[in-house]
């Protein structure tokens, strides 16, 4: 099945949606989480050279970002998400300098979240989100 504008669309404008939702039902307690999140950060741009390990080490970072919603429908269709984004993310993280921009995104998510904004949090996520599917679309496109 080839790659297409609009499933890259859909996929990731639903996934940037439904973890600031996570995001934002886990309220307070995603601050005690800001070592991990640090951590599988430090893990996704040391993967950086091997696609399928980086977009593991992504998902793993990204889940972190739901996990603590306790909502357990939440979390089980943003795996499956990541699931179908896959070959997209392949395609991303076949790019070494849009790694570095993401893991520049992610330091802000996790900054934000240190601080206890939410709001900026989420805002810097969804962003993180859109600019990886503008990128996608590029690539695509070309």
């Amino acid at each position: 099945m080839p790659l297409t504008e609009r499933e890259a669309r859909e996929a990731y404008s639903i996934l940037a949606e439904l973890e600031c939702l996570g995001l934002a039902q886990s309220g307070r307690l995603i601050r005690a989480d800001v070592v991990k999140l640090k951590q599988a950060n430090k893990a996704f741009w040391a993967a950086r050279k091997k696609p399928l390990d980086a977009i593991a080490a992504d998902n793993a970072l990204h889940i972190l970002f739901v996990e603590r919603s306790a909502n357990d429908l939440l979390v089980r269709l943003v795996r499956n998400l990541h699931r179908i984004v896959l070959r997209y993310e392949y395609l991303y993280m076949s790019d070494t300098p849009l790694i570095a921009e993401s893991v520049a995104q992610h330091d802000a998510i996790i900054a934000a979240i240190a601080a206890g904004n939410l709001g900026a949090a989420a805002e810097a996520l969804r962003d993180n989100y859109l600019s990886g599917m503008q990128a996608v679309i590029g690539m695509i496109r070309q």
